[in-house]
């Protein structure tokens, strides 16, 4: 063996935390102009070019404070049941902050909104209940538990698809929050019911545009 190996796996092992230093720092840098960009934007009231850049800019570096302008970004786009997600695990985040501000902040709104959730409930047929289903909602797998479970959702067209052995592929079901309830003949068969209907749907709807509360105390990531 080469009297030069050893010195030349040393200066690997020195090089590679220098290598993932800089990674960190380069991703840190992206996130935080995305994040003034975001912010910029969502004040002339661009929502939909910023709420992706928030987006970006949490998964790139999360912080506590992108995340709760995310929410925001959310809300006023109308998009409440991901909001209201968001403010929740902002208020998770936010306590392991030891953020009390950024607590209250974050509950309030996260409460404010969860009336105002339209709320999906799969319901699956007797004869389809086999044990190796699987089921889609939006192209992601969701597992069974989620059936009978009313779901919050955003506002607007969603797709459910199930499938299991032997069995014919459902075809994929599109239904929106108004329609109280898409039965489907396909086995396996679900039918998929949307919380979201009536008077509460006109609500909900005519909330997308309005302005939310001012989200003031978030200047920073």
């Amino acid at each position: 063996m080469s009297r030069r190996a050893p010195a030349l796996a040393l200066a690997l092992l020195v090089l590679l935390p220098e290598a993932a230093a800089a990674q960190t720092e380069t991703k840190a840098a992206v996130a935080e102009a995305l994040y003034r960009q975001a912010r910029d934007l969502m004040a002339a009231g661009d929502y939909e070019k910023a709420c992706p850049k928030f987006a970006e800019s949490q998964r790139l570096d999360p912080a506590t404070g992108t995340l709760l302008n995310l929410a925001a970004c959310h809300e006023k786009q109308g998009r409440l049941a991901s909001a209201w997600l968001e403010y929740s695990d902002a208020a998770v985040a936010a306590r392991r902050d030891q953020r009390e501000d950024r607590v209250e902040y974050a509950q309030s709104r996260a409460l404010a909104l969860e009336s105002k959730l339209s709320r999906l409930t799969l319901l699956l047929a007797a004869d389809a209940d086999e044990p190796e289903l699987s089921i889609e909602l939006d192209g992601a797998s969701v597992g069974r538990a989620v059936v009978g479970a009313p779901t919050p959702v955003d506002a607007g067209n969603h797709t459910v698809r199930a499938s299991a052995p032997g069995k014919k592929i459902m075809e994929p079901e599109h239904f929106d929050r108004r329609r109280s309830r898409s039965a489907i003949d396909h086995h396996p068969q679900a039918r998929a019911r949307s919380a979201g209907t009536g008077r509460r749907a006109r609500e909900a709807s005519q909330r997308t545009h309005h302005p939310v509360e001012p989200e003031p105390t978030h200047n920073q990531r």
